[in-house]
């Protein structure tokens, strides 16, 4: 098995009868294969499990309504070899969340591996029609892509971050239903911080390919992308984009040109869009775009309401962001790392690596990082509810003007709530910075039966979480809180002590690469395995959680969970 394509999962005709695919894999044979190259069994062991995946990928590509269940990854067959470790004091490090630390261990493979392929049970015709689209078939292809426009979005979800950039793209192909859909995010020729690194991909990672999205996600589509997308390598050539955060180019292949919307050919006209939405406004009477437990405001979905519409959540979680190997086997390690040092080493005993410790479970986010103000010298927080308070109380002329502690630890005036939004500042808004751990698991207990005492959690800013998590185990010791390993935990990037001088935060929405979007997206896989969420969505990263677990969570497809929004204070 090789990328030459010495093996390959083949499907004989239509697969429509076919439900599932197992695939047994002798590793003998294949390391007798693979004996014949240079290399050590180390090497070969790590390129068998590579091959597999790239074969899996493959397979995955043209046919989004298959997804992988079972598939053997590296971190199944870790052993550790213990060597110091410098951020250790020099100790042996027993477990590791980064990928950096992944030569440290040796693989050994057992007698046979095995891939379980599966359909998903739901928007199989959405999906293919969407394929045949996207993938045409030979011998057409060429001609195919040559008569089509394309949309291609060039966001890296850093700021705006994933939820708004996944929205906007839903906006722009939903406008554009028959165009050629594709996302392109290159590798700067001059990066400005973080060695080029993205939200989601370390260039470190995936030196090679041009396109970075295509590293972590599968490929969008078979046409050739236009040179005007993929020769545009710096940070001004692509100054361009016109429509929803992406380039509208005809024809759909190489000799592309970036063209004003109202002229394109090939696509529905954007005028005639909204009758093509006729599926949101089927399932407006019971799919609500967001319904919190203490909150009456949020309406149910309407024709604007697009994103939120079960194929729309089907084509980005499906379609749009389908992991690549790379990123599968990523999160992979992590969640086994989470298994295996304990019950997140935060509230019980160890449990086995193939486990899931926590369900029936609430998932919970706490955003804090850039909507928490801090102090500079001293990188404390600055109370947010004074501030707030303080920065709403009504101008009177000739009266002191109301006071507030700024950035610099000293009193000044007051700013207006203008351009505070993004602090939680508002009229019966609640500041990202007065969450704390017990209020959510106050509001976790409105939503669940008294057996459910679990609390997966995650936050952008972990040592607040660590303090508060000590203050749980005093005040609420009935709860266990499960938290993914931080993968800056380690390092000098934590939330509170960089933003005090760098006005920004190394994961979730930042320039951290491979971490930062394996941290984010696996913390989405672990939500959605959970029966309600409680966050403050005031911010785009728990609504994209949200959005997964409308999407998928505990077993159940397309049913949005019971969620308490922190951020109102009803």
């Amino acid at each position: 098995m090789n990328r030459e394509g010495e093996s390959k999962i083949r499907v004989e005709g239509d697969d429509g009868t076919i439900k599932k695919i197992l695939i047994r894999i002798n590793t003998t044979a294949l390391m007798q294969f693979y004996a014949r190259r240079s290399g050590s069994t180390e090497a070969h062991s790590r390129q068998i499990l590579n091959d597999i995946g790239f074969m899996v990928d493959s397979f995955l590509t043209p046919r989004p309504w298959w997804t992988v269940v079972k598939e053997p990854y590296p971190s199944a067959y870790l052993h550790h070899i213990k060597t110091p470790h410098p951020k250790n004091g020099g100790k042996a490090s027993n477990t590791s969340s980064t990928f950096s630390d992944y030569k440290s261990f040796t693989i050994t493979l057992p007698l046979y591996l095995s891939v379980i392929l599966q359909r998903y049970p739901l928007w199989e015709e959405k999906l293919r029609l969407i394929a045949a689209t996207q993938f045409p078939s030979d011998p057409n292809m060429q001609n195919v892509c040559s008569s089509m426009s394309a949309t291609i979005g060039r966001q890296s979800c850093v700021h705006p971050g994933w939820h708004s950039v996944t929205d906007n793209y839903n906006v722009a192909r939903s406008n554009r239903q028959f165009d050629i859909f594709a996302i392109f995010f290159p590798i700067y020729d001059q990066p400005v911080v973080n060695g080029g690194n993205n939200s989601f991909m370390s260039v470190s990672d995936c030196p090679n390919n041009p396109n970075q999205w295509t590293c972590a996600f599968l490929p969008m589509t078979n046409c050739t992308l236009p040179t005007f997308i993929t020769e545009c390598n710096n940070r001004t050539c692509m100054n361009t984009d016109n429509f929803y955060f992406s380039a509208l180019l005809f024809p759909a292949d190489a000799t592309g040109k970036l063209v004003e919307k109202t002229t394109l050919q090939g696509s529905t006209p954007i005028t005639s869009a909204a009758k093509a939405l006729h599926l949101v406004q089927e399932h407006r009477s019971e799919f609500l775009y967001m319904m919190p437990y203490n909150q009456r405001g949020y309406r149910p979905a309407t024709i604007e309401d697009i994103m939120n519409s079960p194929e729309a959540l089907a084509f980005v979680f499906l379609f749009m962001i389908r992991k690549t190997y790379l990123y599968r086997q990523r999160i992979a390690l992590l969640l086994h790392t989470f298994r295996s040092i304990s019950s997140t080493a935060k509230g019980g005993s160890k449990t086995p690596s193939t486990s899931t410790p926590f369900a029936p479970c609430v998932a919970a986010h706490v955003r804090r990082g850039d909507r928490v103000m801090y102090v500079e010298k001293t990188h404390k927080a600055i109370n947010m509810t004074e501030f707030c308070f303080n920065a709403s109380l009504p101008r009177v002329t000739g009266a002191p003007q109301p006071q507030c502690i700024n950035e610099k630890g000293e009193l000044s005036n007051c700013p207006g709530l203008n351009g505070l939004s993004d602090f939680g500042c508002g009229p019966g808004d609640v500041p990202f910075e007065s969450i704390t751990l017990l209020k959510v698991i106050e509001k976790a207990e409105l939503m669940v039966p008294p057996h459910v005492r679990s609390l997966v959690l995650a936050s952008d800013d972990v040592e607040w979480l660590d303090e508060q998590i000590q203050i749980a185990k005093t005040v609420a010791p009935h709860w266990k809180i499960f938290v993914l390993p931080d993968p800056t935990k380690t390092s000098e990037s934590s939330a509170r002590r960089l933003y005090g001088t760098a006005k920004s935060y190394q994961y979730v929405r930042s320039e951290a690469g491979t971490d930062s979007g394996v941290y984010f997206h696996a913390s989405i896989e672990l939500a959605q395995q959970c029966q309600a969420l409680v966050a403050h969505f005031g911010s785009g990263i728990p609504l994209m959680m949200y959005r997964a677990m409308c999407f998928y969570h505990a077993g159940i497809y397309g049913v949005c969970p019971p969620v308490y929004h922190l951020g109102k204070r009803f």
